[in-house]
C-alpha cells in the first residue's frame, strides 16, 4: 500500500511548485528536516519566497543541516523580505535587531553614544582594522570545528563534500554525480553486431519482435492513424558474464536507429549510484541518474539489491523513484533492469508496479563449453592471435571441465577471459625461455589448467553438461 510520504514525493518529483511545497511543508511537520531543507532550497533558488523563509528557519535552528548557519539563514531572509514576505521581514528583524519601519511621533533628537541596532553588515562582514569592512563572513574555524566533531556529532562543513562528492552542497541536488556512460558509435552497425555476438539466439528473436513492433507504430503515425505508447523497459536475467551489459550497449544503439530514443546512450549504475546517505536523499539522487540517462537507456545491473533489506530500506525509495519517473515520462527513456535470475524473480515479485512496467523479460542463457571455446578464439582473433589446431582438444577440455561448477561463481565470458588471459602468459613464458620469434601462434601447452583457473563448488549430478 502507498504511504502518504511516497504518494506526496512522487507527485512533488514531477509535480508543480505547489506540490513541491507541499511535500516539503510535509516533510517539515513529520520531523524529516533533511528532505525538506533540500526541496525547500530548490524552491528558493526559483525564487519562492514563501520556500526562501522556512529554508531560512532551518538553516537557523541547525535542522536539516550539520550546523547552524545564521549567514545563510540572513541571506534567505533578506531575500524573502525583499520580495514582500513579511514574516521574512519580521524574522529577518529579529535575528539582526533591525526594528521594523514603523511610524513614530517621538521627536526626540538620537543619542550620539546610544549605539543602534545591528545591521545586515555587522552581522555577515568582518570588521578590518581601519575600520572599513570586507567582504568575509563572520566565521571562526577552530570553533566551528570544534563544535562539528564534539559537540553535535556532525562532520565540519568543509567536510561535507568528503562525505558524498557527488552531492553539490551549494547548489542541492545531485549535479556531480560520476556516472559510467557509453555512447554509441555512429559508424558501428548495431545490427551487425548483435548478429556477433554468439549464442543468445532468443534473445535476438525477441529484439526482432520489439524493432518491428516500433516500426509499426512508426508507420502508423505517418499514415495518421492512432499509436499506442507500448513500455518498453526490460528486465535482463541471466548469470554473470552471459552478455547482459553488451547487449544493452547495442540496444542503446537500435533504438536510436528507431527513432525511439533520441542519443542512445546507456548509463550503466549499480546500487551505489542511486543511493545516498540521508534518508530522502535517495529519490534527489536517483531522480538526477535518471535525468542525465533521458535519451538513451539506463542500465541498472545488480537491480534486486534495491530490494534487499529490512524495515525502511533507501532501495525502496529509489525503486519509487524510477517507478514513477517513468510512468510519467514513457518516451525517450529506457529503464533496464538487471541481475542473477532467482533474485531478480524475487525483486519482480516484490514489487507489482515492475512486473507491469517492465514488460520484456530477456533471459541470457549460460554459455556451453562449444560457445565458450568460440569466446575464447574471439579473444584470440581480437586480439591478433593465432589458435594453432593441437590447442582445441584442450579446450574442450577445459570448458567441459569448467561447466561442472557454479556458474555465478565461474563467470561464464569472464572465466574465458581470465583463460585467454593465461593463456597468453604461458605463452610469453615460452616464447621468452626459448627466444621464439612466433609471437601470435598459442599452443596446446599454453592453454592453462582448469585445477589453476577454478573458482567455485561443484554443481550437483543433474546440472552436469555432457
Amino acid at each position: 500500500m502507498t504511504t502518504e510520504f511516497e504518494t506526496l514525493l512522487s507527485r512533488a518529483i514531477v509535480g508543480d511548485t505547489k506540490e513541491r511545497k507541499a511535500f516539503a511543508d510535509y516533510c517539515r511537520s513529520n520531523e524529516r528536516y533533511i528532505l525538506a531543507l533540500e526541496w525547500y532550497r530548490r524552491l528558493a533558488d526559483a525564487g519562492d519566497a514563501e520556500a526562501q523563509y522556512h529554508a531560512a528557519l532551518l538553516y537557523h535552528d541547525g535542522k536539516g543541516c550539520p550546523l547552524a548557519n545564521t549567514g545563510k539563514a540572513i541571506e534567505l531572509l533578506t531575500r524573502s523580505a525583499q520580495s514582500g514576505y513579511q514574516p521574512a521581514a519580521r524574522k529577518l528583524a529579529e535575528i539582526t535587531g533591525v526594528a521594523h519601519d514603523e511610524p513614530s511621533n517621538d521627536d526626540t533628537p538620537p543619542d550620539p553614544d546610544q549605539k543602534g541596532p545591528l545591521t545586515f553588515r555587522d552581522v555577515a562582514f568582518k570588521p578590518t582594522d581601519d575600520g572599513s569592512f570586507c567582504a568575509e563572513i563572520v566565521s571562526n574555524e577552530d570553533f566551528t570545528n570544534y563544535n562539528a566533531a564534539y559537540d553535535t556529532g556532525y562532520p565540519a562543513a568543509a567536510d561535507q563534500e568528503a562525505q558524498d562528492p557527488s552531492y553539490d552542497y551549494d547548489r542541492g541536488h545531485y549535479a556531480n554525480i560520476a556516472l559510467t556512460i557509453h555512447e554509441p558509435d555512429a559508424e558501428d552497425d548495431p545490427y551487425a553486431r548483435l548478429k556477433g555476438l554468439i549464442g543468445l539466439s532468443d534473445l535476438k528473436t525477441q529484439l526482432e519482435t520489439i524493432k518491428a513492433g516500433i516500426q509499426f507504430q512508426a508507420r502508423r503515425a505517418d499514415a495518421g492513424l492512432a499509436t499506442t505508447t507500448s513500455s518498453n523497459h526490460f528486465v535482463f536475467v541471466g548469470n554473470p558474464g552471459t552478455g547482459k551489459t553488451e547487449v544493452a550497449r547495442v540496444l542503446g544503439r537500435i533504438l536510436k536507429e528507431s527513432k525511439l530514443l533520441s542519443r542512445g546512450h546507456v548509463v550503466e549504475v549499480d546500487r551505489s549510484d542511486l543511493i545516498a546517505g540521508w534518508i530522502g536523499h535517495t529519490a534527489l539522487k536517483t531522480e538526477a541518474v535518471l535525468e542525465r540517462a533521458i535519451g538513451g537507456v539506463l542500465f541498472i545491473d545488480e537491480a534486486y539489491s534495491l530490494a534487499q533489506g529490512s524495515g525502511y530500506d533507501f532501495g525502496d525509495e529509489a525503486l519509487t523513484t524510477i517507478l514513477k519517473f517513468i510512468e510519467d515520462r514513457r518516451t525517450d527513456l529506457i529503464v533496464v533492469m538487471a541481475g542473477i535470475p532467482t533474485q531478480m524473480d524475487a525483486l519482480l515479485a516484490s514489487n507489482p508496479g515492475l512486473s507491469s512496467r517492465f514488460r520484456h523479460k530477456i533471459t541470457f542463457p549460460d554459455f556451453s563449453p562449444d560457445e565458450l571455446c568460440q569466446i575464447f578464439d574471439k579473444f584470440c582473433r581480437d586480439n591478433d592471435f593465432i589458435l594453432h589446431g593441437d590447442t582445441w582438444p584442450a579446450l574442450r577440455t577445459l570448458f567441459r571441465e569448467a561447466h561442472k561448477y557454479i556458474t555465478p561463481d565461474l563467470g561464464n565470458a569472464r572465466f574465458a577471459r581470465n583463460a585467454f588471459e593465461a593463456a597468453i602468459e604461458n605463452m610469453a613464458r615460452r616464447v621468452i625461455r626459448n627466444d621464439d620469434p612466433d609471437l601470435k601462434t598459442l599452443y596446446f601447452s599454453d592453454i592453462p589448467a582448469f585445477a589453476d583457473l577454478k573458482t567455485g563448488k561443484p554443481r550437483s549430478s543433474a546440472k552436469l553438461l555432457v
